[in-house]
C-alpha cells in the first residue's frame, strides 16, 4: 500500500501541472495496487475513495481546460469531462462514510469540487451550501475554499476573452 499511497498523493501535482491525462493513468495504476489484500481494510477503502475522488478531479481539470490551481473558477458551459466528473462525484458523495474526521473532510472537499464541476450556478451553490452545512466549527465554515465557489455562483460569467 505505500506505493499506492505515494502515487495517489502525487495526483494533485500532476493536475496542478495541467496534466490530467497523466493523472488518470497514474490513478488507474494506483487503484490496481489498492485491489490487493491488506491487513488494514479500512485504510484501503479510504485510499480507494480518495483516489477515485482524484480521478473526478482529473476530469474536472480537463473539462475546465487548465491547470488545477487556485483560483479555480467553475465552468461557463458544460463539457463531457465535466459531466463525467459530476457523475463520479455524485457516486462518491452518495456512498456511506464513517464518522471519522478524514472522511468528513473528504466529503466536504468532494462537495466543493462538485460545485466547481457544475455550470448551473444554482446547482453549484446547492453543493457549496451542503459542504458548509457539514462544518463542525466556524473556522471550517469560513474556509476560503467554500467562499470562492459561493461568490462565483452568484456572479455573471466574465467576458471571453478577457479584455487586454
Amino acid at each position: 500500500m505505500p506505493r499506492a499511497r505515494l502515487l495517489s498523493e502525487g495526483l494533485p501535482v500532476l493536475l496542478a501541472l495541467g496534466r490530467p491525462d497523466d493523472a488518470l493513468a497514474v490513478s488507474a495504476r494506483t487503484l490496481t495496487l489498492l485491489e490487493g489484500r491488506s491487513a488494514r481494510p479500512a485504510e484501503v477503502r479510504y485510499r480507494q475513495r480518495r483516489t477515485r475522488y482524484r480521478v473526478a478531479l482529473a476530469y474536472l481539470t480537463r473539462g475546465l481546460g487548465g491547470a488545477y490551481l487556485q483560483p479555480l473558477l467553475g465552468p461557463v458551459r458544460d463539457h463531457p469531462d465535466l459531466r463525467q466528473a459530476r457523475t463520479l462525484l455524485d457516486d462518491l458523495i452518495a456512498q456511506p462514510v464513517t464518522g471519522s474526521d478524514r472522511d468528513a473532510i473528504l466529503l466536504f472537499d468532494m462537495l466543493l469540487s462538485r460545485a466547481l464541476a457544475d455550470p448551473d450556478p444554482a446547482a453549484a451553490l446547492a453543493s457549496v451550501d451542503r459542504a458548509v452545512a457539514l462544518a463542525a466549527h466556524p473556522y471550517e465554515g469560513a474556509r476560503p475554499a467554500p467562499c470562492a465557489p459561493r461568490c462565483c455562483c452568484a456572479l455573471p460569467a466574465p467576458p471571453t476573452p478577457w479584455p487586454s
